[in-house]
């Protein structure tokens, strides 16, 4: 049996002046392993497994890709040479005009619930979201000054939400 299907436990000894001579002692109990759930969900569906970073042998960054292989023998499978450039042209294709993309931040402060603005937008949130409780939610959470950047932003969602209704 190995960590990743008994889990583990770790010890911490603090020691410190200020314990007044004792060791204060944590005890960390992990019977669940990121690799244990996904070798049991593997084992009853198909999982695809997509990181930019899967390659990368270390365990303590990244799932035991070595041990998913050896667990799962000829269930694991890997994309070919051909389909990793077909991943890579894509990618580059889609990503060639971002290094000419000119990013510019701006200090927005919060939006509360008993400014006119809110009010403005709360109805047309809840009709988007289908929920009033989270249309208030979200719009809290904006953090906008600038009754123009609210009226990008709801310009934005709609677009998101058409997109999505329309896949």
């Amino acid at each position: 049996m190995s960590v990743y299907e008994n889990g583990f436990r770790y010890y911490d000894f603090v020691d410190d002046d200020s314990h007044q001579s004792k060791t204060k002692t944590f005890i960390y109990s992990f019977q669940n392993t990121p690799e244990k759930f996904l070798l049991k969900l593997a084992e009853k569906s198909k999982v695809i497994g997509i990181s930019a970073t899967a390659l990368v042998k270390t365990v303590t960054g990244n799932y035991d890709i070595t041990y998913f292989k050896r667990q799962l023998g000829s269930k694991f499978i890997e994309l070919n040479n051909e389909e990793n450039k077909i991943l890579t042209d894509l990618f580059n294709e889609q990503n060639k005009y971002y290094s000419k993309t000119k990013i510019q931040t701006e200090w927005l402060g919060y939006l509360k619930p008993n400014d006119v603005e809110f009010e403005k937008y709360q109805a047309d949130f809840s009709k988007l979201f289908n929920s009033k409780e989270l249309a208030n939610d979200i719009l809290g959470k904006i953090k906008i000054k600038n009754i123009k950047l609210m009226a990008i932003y709801l310009i934005d969602t709609l677009r998101f939400h058409f997109l999505l209704s329309n896949f």
